[in-house]
């Protein structure tokens, strides 16, 4: 109905008038196969999907509202920004988002210091605290900041936001973001009771009878600790090996290892990821290919592909490193 709207208040379309509704769609499907083309803009929009997604994924957003979808009149000059996110805690702020895909020690995100200007009068009609999420697209990281980190470049007259800046004074925490670690490798294997025969050709056929996976070589048995071991292993930033499981020339299944490139010395725990990089991994997987951006968001609820830890999580066989960051002001 609002692309309706649209075109009826532009004059594109007179719903009394079949010819000019005939009309009327065909301008509009040179207007979509030009934004299909854009791919700076898809790129932009579909991370301001994602961010909707990795927020009400984590855990501690109660409700997440597109503030600048619908109608919107106002006596000054305003800019509206993209969500509105109450947190179960009560409070609310509003949330413009930006992806950036440059390399942050060459450059960095900046708005022109007219669209902050009204990004604040909207802030401040509202009586709502403006924040600022940037998905680091190179790194596969979000960081969430108030817009009064942003620093103004006076020659350039723009507002920018210095990648140690953003790191320092990250506040995804508010919405649950936590940094997962573990003792590798993670394995999940495919196991057949019955070993199968490898051909001369190298060719064999198994029926899986069993999944198994381990931590450290320690099994995971129970539910819980095995669906936050998938989630980890599939969409953390773990290299991954697959391999046969063979034993006297008999095929028993197959065998994918996780593990980091390299291990940080010292320590049995290594880190996987930060639980919004994850969604975000996901996200993406979901709506590109090697080609290209194939969809702006998948079918999915926004809060579908998030991992819940328990406060009082003592994993069995999964031990957890569990690492929330504060924003440090100092």
């Amino acid at each position: 109905m609002e692309l309706l709207e649209h075109l009826t208040a532009t004059g594109k379309i007179d719903l009394l008038d079949p010819m000019s509704i005939e009309t009327g769609l065909s301008d509009a499907m040179s207007e979509i196969r030009s934004l299909a083309s854009d791919h700076g803009h898809l790129h932009g929009f579909r991370a301001q999907r994602m961010f909707s997604y990795v927020a009400a994924s984590l855990g501690q957003v109660a409700m997440v509202k597109e503030e600048d979808a619908g109608f919107l009149y106002s006596a000054d000059e305003l800019a509206t920004p993209d969500f509105r996110l109450v947190l179960k805690s009560g409070s609310q702020f509003l949330v413009e988002c930006k992806n950036f895909g440059h390399m942050p020690f060459h450059s960095a995100p900046s708005w022109k210091a007219d669209y902050v200007s009204k990004l604040k009068a909207y802030s401040n009609l509202v009586g709502l605290p403006l924040r600022v999420a940037v998905y680091w697209y190179r790194a596969g990281v979000w960081t969430l900041n108030d817009l009064s980190d942003f620093a103004l470049d006076p020659n350039q007259g723009r507002y920018k936001l210095e990648l140690e800046t953003a790191a320092k004074r990250n506040m995804m925490a508010e919405l649950g973001d936590l940094h997962l670690g573990t003792e590798p490798p993670l394995t999940f294997r495919l196991l057949s009771q019955k070993g199968s025969r490898i051909k001369s050709d190298g060719k064999t056929q198994f029926r899986v009878n069993k999944v198994e996976l381990t931590a450290n070589g320690r099994l995971i048995s129970k539910e819980a600790e095995r669906k936050i071991a998938t989630f980890l292993m599939f969409y953390g930033k773990w290299n991954m090996q697959d391999q046969a499981i063979v034993k006297n020339g008999l095929c028993f299944g197959l065998e994918y290892v996780f593990q980091p490139e390299e291990l940080a010395p010292n320590q049995n725990f290594q880190l996987v990821d930060s639980l919004s990089s994850m969604i975000s991994r996901a996200y993406r997987a979901a709506t590109a290919s090697e080609a290209g951006v194939k969809k702006l968001r998948p079918n999915w609820l926004p809060n579908a592909i998030g991992l819940r830890i328990p406060d009082n999580y003592r994993g069995e066989a999964l031990k957890l490193w569990i690492i929330q960051q504060q924003p440090n002001y100092e």
